[in-house]
């Protein structure tokens, strides 16, 4: 976690400081850990867009020991769900049609799953 602070500096370190920012958001957002902190989750994120991230060690009166290199991150976003379309019915089958969704934030469609009346039926 601490990886990006000189080993001088990490004795002077009494809490970190994430500081977020996105394309979408640009006013830049900020929270104080503890030094021991090793997570941090960053909620309420728009889909498929840009966000830069650093982190600050704080000394204990809260001057700058020292700062992460910028970090930018990507959200994926969900898939548009397909419109399935009935293409032709007969007493032994129906035949069903959809347009491949767009894929948004580098998500690849890998396959689908075809469920009747609940129970996965192909893939």
């Amino acid at each position: 976690m601490l990886g990006f602070l000189r080993s001088e500096s990490v004795s002077k370190v009494q809490r970190l400081q994430v500081h977020w920012s996105s394309v979408a958001k640009p006013k830049e957002i900020e929270a104080l850990l503890s030094p021991t902190a090793t997570t941090f989750t960053i909620k309420n994120c728009n889909p498929g867009t840009n966000h830069f991230i650093t982190i600050t060690g704080l000394d204990k009166n809260d001057h700058k020991v020292c700062r992460s290199k910028q970090l930018i991150v990507q959200t994926s976003s969900q898939i548009s769900t397909p419109q399935l379309y009935v293409s032709s019915t007969s007493f032994k089958g129906i035949s069903l049609k959809w347009e491949k969704p767009q894929a948004f934030g580098g998500a690849k469609i890998s396959g689908y799953q075809l469920k009747v009346n609940g129970q996965q039926t192909a893939t």
